[in-house]
């Protein structure tokens, strides 16, 4: 009888076990998302989020679509609840460590709505079917 209590118990365990990464899982993949900055500028960023829970993340800053700069992160994410975490280990190939936290306010119609946990700002970003490219400079913000 304890034998079979234990089996049971080790089953509901493993099986909530393999249910937490669920939500993460759906965070993976190819995210695209824009935002307009001040005095005219404008950033997309086409992000990369394994499974193995790696990213790699480029953005590209532009003044009335003419390319500013581009930079290039590499880095670790997870999320758990509502909560994204990143880790940022490498920007245009040099090391660093930043740590970023949002809160996760919706997944909705393949568009993650986000918002930086320290300075309050939203981000929204649009999922994006693999082997997806840039759509090229718009002006147009998702945030």
């Amino acid at each position: 009888m304890a034998s079979m209590v234990c089996r049971i118990g080790l089953i509901g365990f493993l099986l909530s076990a393999l249910s937490l990464p669920a939500f993460a899982m759906d965070l993976t993949g190819l995210w695209y998302g824009e935002r307009k900055l001040g005095g005219g500028m404008f950033v997309q960023w086409l992000s990369n989020r394994r499974p193995d829970g790696f990213f790699d993340i480029e953005f590209r800053y532009y003044k009335g679509c003419k390319s500013e700069r581009v930079e290039r992160q590499i880095g670790r994410w997870t999320s758990g609840g509502n909560i994204l975490a990143t880790q940022v280990y490498m920007i245009d190939g040099a090391r660093t460590d930043i740590r970023h936290r949002y809160i996760i306010e919706k997944l909705e119609d393949e568009v993650l709505h986000y918002r930086h946990v320290q300075t309050g700002t939203p981000f929204a970003a649009r999922r994006l079917p693999a082997g997806s490219d840039w759509p090229g400079c718009t002006g147009d913000a998702l945030s």
